[in-house]
């Protein structure tokens, strides 16, 4: 028999993927790490590898063994890994979730804003000196901004990095005028 990561890892992709296009990543990993705990105790585990119970019915009692409330898709899920007799990997599958998920975080989102369009190699340079410098594969926007005069201003979530030549203009205006 496969492994149990070879065997988790479709169902910890397809819930992942599931859980990131519908905006719910946390509570699913909630869902699953609640599920992979409770399916390692030893009457929980017993009645998911028994084959006296139905599948449904497994699923059904594992759903209510971890409260109920499960994400949007996550009673779905459940019931599909128990039709493929695969309750037995739910801790492999919540520890495949996880990875996924830290891996999908060393990524970033990123508008670079500058004052005028910069050619391929240009982007190329920018983007990999941002990316050593914040530790992170990054996703860019490009954008032209005429008011900038000079220099760059990087947009990562929250975070703003600018290093425009109109910011270091205003800046030198109000140090030259507070005197």
């Amino acid at each position: 028999m496969a492994d149990l990561a070879t065997l988790a890892r479709p169902y910890a992709r397809a819930a992942f993927e599931y859980a990131r296009s519908h905006d719910v990543v946390k509570p699913w990993r909630d869902f699953l790490e609640r599920l992979g705990e409770a399916s390692t105790l030893a009457p929980v585990h017993a009645l998911v590898t028994t084959p006296a119970a139905g599948r449904a019915e497994r699923a059904r009692v594992l759903l209510e063994v971890v409260g109920g409330n499960a994400p949007a898709g996550g009673a779905n899920f459940l019931h599909l890994m128990a039709d493929n007799a695969r309750l037995g990997v739910l801790p492999a599958v919540a520890e495949e979730f996880v990875r996924l998920e830290e891996e999908a975080e060393a990524t970033a989102e990123v508008v670079i804003e500058t004052a005028v369009a910069l050619n391929e190699a240009s982007s190329k340079r920018l983007l990999t000196a941002l990316g050593k410098r914040l530790g992170r594969e990054l996703e860019a926007q490009f954008r032209v901004a005429p008011e900038l005069i000079g220099g760059v201003v990087v947009r990562i979530g929250d975070e703003v990095i600018d290093a425009s030549l109109a910011t270091r203009l205003e800046r030198l205006t109000g140090a030259m005028t507070a005197r």
